[in-house]
């Protein structure tokens, strides 16, 4: 069936779709949506490690949230700064590698290292199963046949 002229020329009037841009955006809402659960995870998995060391003295707490994982995994941190002046002011981009350092050293008490102990178990339990079946397990000469 040919083409007509007029077809053309309403095809060609039409606004471009835009469907690149909708599956884009459904592609973010999802990515958002599956970051806020993680972050909801992380955040209530902190709360639980933070009330631990609840009515501990000072140190210890201060020592649970650098080293113990009492910070949240999936939030940058925040360094205040209460004196101002060129000999305590800590440049951006200092700053920001602290904000930044602070989650990443959350990160591995709380899933690195539980992670890796879960592997390793796993390592010994496959260790154990390959010991099994070999010449050991096999009936000797001599013996009495149970079948």
């Amino acid at each position: 069936m040919p083409v007509g002229r007029k077809y053309l020329e309403e095809l060609l009037s039409r606004p471009p779709s835009d469907t690149g841009s909708g599956v884009k955006r459904k592609a973010g809402d999802m990515l958002d949506s599956i970051i806020n659960k993680l972050r909801e995870f992380d955040d209530g998995y902190t709360s639980r490690i933070n009330r631990m060391y609840e009515g501990s003295n000072p140190a210890v707490q201060a020592a649970a949230v650098i080293a113990g994982g009492g910070h949240p995994s999936l939030r940058r941190g925040e360094i205040e700064q209460s004196v101002y002046g060129p000999e305590r002011r800590i440049t951006q981009g200092a700053r920001n590698a602290l904000e930044y350092a602070l989650p990443v050293a959350s990160t591995v008490p709380k899933y690195v290292i539980p992670a890796a102990g879960v592997a390793l178990a796993g390592r010994g339990v496959m260790d154990l199963a390959a010991g099994f079946g070999g010449p050991a397990d096999q009936q000797e000469s001599g013996q009495i046949s149970l079948m």
